[in-house]
C-alpha cells in the first residue's frame, strides 16, 4: 500500500541520515536519526490520507527542531520518487550551507544538489541572460523568493 511506501521511504532516509550524522561527526562514532518531531512532520507531508493531490500542505516547526533534516529527507524522499525539487529560502546564507552540507546525503542516494548563488551574481553582473537560461516558474523564484546579496 502507498502507507507502506512511506514508512518504508521514511525508515531508508532515517537511516541515510543516521549514517551521514556518523560519518560527520569525525571519528567520534555520534549518529542520529531523526527526532520524532522530524519523523511525524516527514509522515504529515507524505501521507496520502492527509496530503491529496493538489492540496498543499504547511507546518510550522519550531526553532531549533530541525528543519534542515526535515526538508533534506523530504527532498531526497520525493526526488526518488521522480519528482524535481526545489527548495526556496529567503536566506542566501541557509541556501549556501545546506547545499554544501547535506551534499553526503544527497550523494547516498545519486541525487544531485546545487544552489543559485553564483547564478544570481552572474545575473546582476549581466553576465546571463535569464530568459535564454532558466524557463518556466524560476523566473518567480529568483525574483520573488531569492535576496539577492548586497553588493
Amino acid at each position: 500500500s502507498h502507507k507502506e511506501q512511506v514508512q518504508n521511504a521514511i525508515a531508508v532516509v532515517s537511516q541515510a541520515i543516521y549514517l551521514f550524522t556518523l560519518e560527520k561527526s569525525k571519528g567520534r562514532k555520534i549518529g542520529f536519526y531523526p527526532r520524532e518531531t522530524q519523523t511525524l512532520a516527514l509522515w504529515l507531508f507524505l501521507n496520502p490520507d492527509l496530503n491529496q493531490k493538489d492540496i498543499g500542505c504547511l507546518a510550522q516547526i519550531s526553532t531549533g527542531e530541525g528543519k534542515s533534516i526535515i526538508v533534506a529527507a523530504l527532498a531526497a524522499i520525493k526526488a526518488l520518487s521522480c519528482h524535481r525539487i526545489d527548495i526556496i529560502t529567503s536566506s542566501n546564507v541557509l541556501a549556501i550551507r545546506d547545499a554544501e552540507e547535506f551534499k553526503p546525503l544527497f550523494d547516498m542516494f545519486n541525487l544531485q544538489v546545487s544552489n543559485n548563488d553564483n547564478l544570481i551574481q552572474r545575473l546582476k553582473q549581466g553576465a546571463l541572460n535569464l530568459n535564454s537560461s532558466w524557463q518556466g516558474s524560476y523566473n518567480d523564484h529568483i525574483y520573488n523568493d531569492i535576496r539577492p546579496k548586497k553588493l
